[in-house]
Parts: structure tokens; C-alpha cells; sequence
């Protein structure tokens, strides 16, 4: 028991001795702060501020058994004028260049698509004409 309680005994004294050498006073010196010239403009700055870019919006689109399905995620844009918060709009497709539908709901189907390939354009509209960003444009195959 007496070489436990030495053994015990000498290992707080290694311990307490790391400690204390370890935690000494060498505060390192801080480092000097040059002083900034503050040199005065002839011109004052002019700010110009841009229109912001039109809104973007995204769609999804498949084909399936001769039916084109479409989905627009359009943030801003109501096409049920149900949000009052948003403003009113609706898509328009266009298939091969001739005006196929307008539609008035986010998701909607273009039913007897034409057989082969079709390039197919959707633009969204306010209901005064004005376009809501860009038209997207995209090629699918009707087998």
C-alpha cells in the first residue's frame, strides 16, 4: 500500500510540476498598427443603380403515350390569379413555330403531339403581353 500511495504521490508531483512550468508569464508582445493615410477624393462617387434582370423560371417536361406533360415553376407569377400577392400571367406553346395553347395553370398536357421530332417553345406572359423572362426552348421526340 505504501508503494501505491509513493507511486500516487509522485505522479501528482510530475503533474503539478508540468503545470506549473507550463503556465508561465510569456505573453508575447503585440504587434504594431500602422496608421492609415486617409487621402481626400477630388470626384464624388456616383452611384448608378440597374433595372433588375426579368425573373427566371424553370420547367419540366416529358412525353408519354403522345401527350406532352409541362410543369413551370415561376416565383412571382400567379396563373390562377388566386394569390393576390403575384402577379397574373399565363404560358403560351408554341410547337414547331405555330401557336398550339394558352394555358392558365403551372402544370398542364398538350395532348396528340405531333409523331417525330417537334421543337416545342413556352413563354410566360402577363396579361398585358408582356413576356416574364425568357422563353424556354426545347426538342422532344414523339415516337
Amino acid at each position: 500500500m505504501c508503494i501505491k500511495l509513493t507511486k500516487l504521490l509522485t505522479y501528482c508531483l510530475i503533474c503539478s510540476a508540468l503545470v506549473v512550468t507550463a503556465c508561465n508569464k510569456d505573453i508575447p508582445e503585440p504587434e504594431t498598427i500602422e496608421e492609415k493615410k486617409i487621402v481626400p477624393v477630388s470626384d464624388p462617387i456616383i452611384y448608378t443603380f440597374q433595372p433588375l434582370p426579368q425573373q427566371t423560371w424553370s420547367l419540366q417536361q416529358f412525353v408519354k403515350n403522345g401527350t406532352l406533360y409541362v410543369e413551370c415553376y415561376a416565383p412571382g407569377i400567379s396563373f390562377t390569379g388566386q394569390d393576390s400577392k403575384k402577379e397574373k400571367g399565363r404560358i403560351l406553346v408554341f410547337i414547331d413555330g405555330e401557336k398550339r395553347g394558352e394555358y392558365q395553370r403551372a402544370a398542364f398536357q398538350v395532348k396528340n403531339m405531333p409523331k417525330g421530332n417537334s421543337d416545342i417553345t413556352v413563354k410566360i406572359i402577363s396579361d398585358d403581353g408582356q413576356p416574364y423572362g425568357e422563353e424556354k426552348n426545347f426538342k422532344i421526340t414523339n415516337p
